[in-house]
């Protein structure tokens, strides 16, 4: 109101002495200024930026989600040529129908979710309905959705079982049950298990289930092959129609890198799907074991304790010795524990000297019978004031803080119900730079003094664990849980800390050994000048090259400072790899194996679960249907009368100086003023 006021005002004042109008009526003078007024009014008010807000009436047709199975399975068949021919047709003139009350979506699923904007091809290696589902609810989420139409065989292999999957309550589902549910004679590798990791030389344990269905009285036989090569055969009577049976096998690495394996069962008379009766995986086989050197000077129970903990690992390669026996060389070893050396009856001085020149890693285990004077010489991350031949109790109190590597949970809580070590009394300290894991709690008192501390001097690593008792943790441990995992998990862990050496090259590639045939294969790599900034200028060529020598010539990709390289595709097989670059005059190499392994999951099971996709259905509150009777889906589809459209109101907010027919508004009211004064003469 207030800018109507100012406009005619505005207006008053324009038109009061306007020597121009002398000759106009008040009327027509009324009337211009009246124009005038209105103008300038609506030009105040757009200059304040006024909202207007109104409700917008929108509807929604119910949406029908197709989901078609995509996998592999529904190719191995007998009515494999009717899915890929006719029920296509049959399809297409079923969505021809249905578009009249449903907006149709329809999706290709397998190992993915993907709209399906080609013909399909049932080309997928898995079947994932826990990630079709997710998808479907992430993508409608408040949408109108008013039927799924789940086109599958009902075989899933990756994934949680749909039935207890809550995004399956939110619409119904209409199952069109695809696929065989003939049992037929069929024998199968069914499941294997095995180590990703092996060591040169040492035997690794091969779990093998098979399974037998409608070949009760048949012979077959278990094959293991490397390379060609047999490396193991069963021969098996089956002596029921269905049954199970579970093969442990142990087998030898004896070649360093990749290694491929090749499961057979042969085939038996009258068995259709053989596809299943080989599986194939891949050990990689190393040879960069720790090697560790335990000495002592006198027998203990701890040294045993340790031995135990080490040797159940096959990453670790323990050398028990005296220290009145060992004239080895250090830089034979990864680790060096020195348990209570130097001790009173001992100085070892010659492995002092000798620890202090060389470069391997060091763990220093203190107690009773250790010579704290001359562990004074040797530079660890704690300092001690002995000065009594009595001990203390000291249970073990876990510092979260410590960032050198992690224990699980587990063992956290149980390092705080294990009995106490014993320990010399005195004054106990901590060097500034040490890196602390274990305090000492004496009783119910907390204290800062050290239990367990790591350290590190010109690059090399050394710790310090003071108190004996470790034995009494490792049976503590097993009477609490039947296993020694708590226990030997602080020792395996601090071995592995201790023994690994960082990697200083300065051309550094990462990645993952095995990928599947899917997978991306992806590399990270690191360059580094002289002065160990990383650097990314040069460029950097990978070839990569198959069995069969062909090769494959890539350039990595530059990411921020670093180098990424993504390859989306290779055959199945073994590969290695030369990564070169040069940076001025000094070039660097870097070599490498990876395999591609073959997703085998799809031939695995035929047989057709249409129980389940019932279940689905019926819980949902859909029905099952099969791929000739698309015509009564229709049918049930549209007699639904819970499936309607939706219509909700949209509050929408939008600026007056928006709105097209304001400006209209003000270009009539100036171009009437003009006109009029125009015809009277007024300009």
């Amino acid at each position: 109101m207030l800018c109507f006021l100012l406009g005619a005002l505005y207006a008053f004042v324009l038109y009061r002495k306007d020597k121009k109008l002398v000759e106009f009526s008040r009327l027509t003078v009324g009337g211009l200024a009246t124009l005038r007024a209105l103008t300038a009014g609506l030009l105040a008010v757009l200059l304040l930026a006024p909202l207007i807000k109104y409700l917008n009436k929108k509807v929604e047709r119910p949406i029908l989600v197709i989901a078609q199975d995509n996998s592999a399975s529904l190719t191995m068949i007998a009515d494999s040529t009717f899915y890929l021919t006719e029920f296509e047709e049959e399809l297409s003139a079923f969505k021809t129908e249905v578009k009249q009350k449903f907006d149709i979506d329809h999706y290709y699923f397998a190992g993915s979710f993907e709209r399906a904007d080609s013909a399909i091809v049932y080309d997928g290696k898995m079947t994932d309905y826990h990630q079709l589902f997710n998808s479907i609810e992430e993508r409608y989420a408040n949408r109108n959705v008013g039927a799924v139409i789940l086109m599958s065989d009902g075989i899933y292999n990756r994934g949680s079982n749909p039935l207890y999957l809550k995004s399956t309550d939110d619409f119904p589902i209409y199952s069109i049950a695809m696929g065989d549910t003939t049992v037929r004679k069929d024998i199968k590798i069914s499941r294997i298990q095995h180590n990703e990791i092996a060591y040169l030389d040492n035997k690794f344990p091969l779990e093998v289930a098979l399974s037998f269905e409608q070949a009760k009285g048949e012979k077959t036989k278990f094959q293991v092959f490397k390379e060609g090569e047999k490396l193991h055969e069963n021969t098996i009577e089956i002596d029921k129609s269905e049954a199970l049976q579970n093969l442990s096998i142990q087998l030898t690495a004896t070649a360093v890198g990749l290694q491929k394996y090749e499961l057979v069962l042969t085939p038996i008379e009258g068995e259709q799907n053989i596809l299943n009766n080989k599986k194939t995986f891949y050990i990689d086989v190393l040879d960069d074991r720790q090697k560790v050197l335990l000495l002592y000077d006198a027998p203990h129970p701890d040294v045993g304790a340790i031995n135990e903990a080490l040797s159940s690992s096959k990453s670790y390669e323990v050398e028990l010795q005296n220290i009145k026996d060992f004239s080895g060389n250090l830089e034979n070893f990864n680790l060096v524990i020195a348990y209570q050396l130097p001790s009173n009856n001992n100085s070892a001085a010659s492995l002092i000297k000798a620890i202090k020149n060389s470069d391997v890693a060091t763990w220093f285990i203190l107690g009773s019978q250790s010579n704290y004077n001359k562990l004074a010489e040797h530079q660890l991350p704690i300092s001690t004031q002995i000065n009594s031949r009595d001990f203390n109790d000291v249970y073990p109190l876990y510092n979260s803080a410590f960032p050198l590597f992690t224990l699980s949970e587990n063992t956290v809580k149980t390092l705080r119900n294990l009995p106490p070590l014993r320990l010399p009394f005195g004054r106990y300290g901590l060097d500034g730079a040490a890196q602390l894991l274990l305090k000492q709690k004496l009783g119910s008192v907390e204290t800062e003094y050290p239990l367990f501390v790591f350290g590190e001097k010109g690059g090399k690593k050394n710790a310090v664990f003071v108190g004996e008792g470790l034995w009494r943790w490792r049976l503590a441990n097993y009477a609490t849980f039947e296993n020694h995992n708590a226990v030997d998990e602080l020792i395996s862990k601090t071995v592995q800390y201790l023994s690994l050496k960082a990697d200083k090259s300065y051309f550094r590639i990462e990645h993952e050994r095995q990928f599947l045939e899917n997978d991306p294969i992806v590399f990270d790599l690191q360059l580094y000048n002289e002065s160990y900034e990383l650097v990314n200028e040069a460029e950097v060529k990978m070839q990569v090259q198959d069995e069969g020598g062909s090769e494959y010539e890539y350039v990595f990709n530059r990411s921020g400072n670093t180098y990424f390289l993504e390859i989306p595709f290779l055959p199945i097989g073994n590969y290695t790899y030369l990564a070169t670059t040069q940076i001025g005059s000094k070039k660097y190499e870097k070599r490498g194996q990876f395999s591609i392994q073959e997703i085998q999951l799809e031939a695995a099971e035929l047989v057709a679960d249409h129980n389940l996709l019932f279940q689905l259905s019926a819980n949902s509150g859909g029905e099952l249907f099969y791929p000739k009777e698309l015509s009564q889906l229709e049918k049930a589809l549209k007699e639904r009368e819970d499936i309607t459209a939706i219509s909700y109101n949209e509050e929408e907010v939008q600026e007056i100086i928006n709105l097209p027919w304001i400006f209209y508004i003000i270009l009539f009211l100036l171009s009437l003023e003009w006109f009029v004064r125009k015809r009277n003469g007024a300009y």
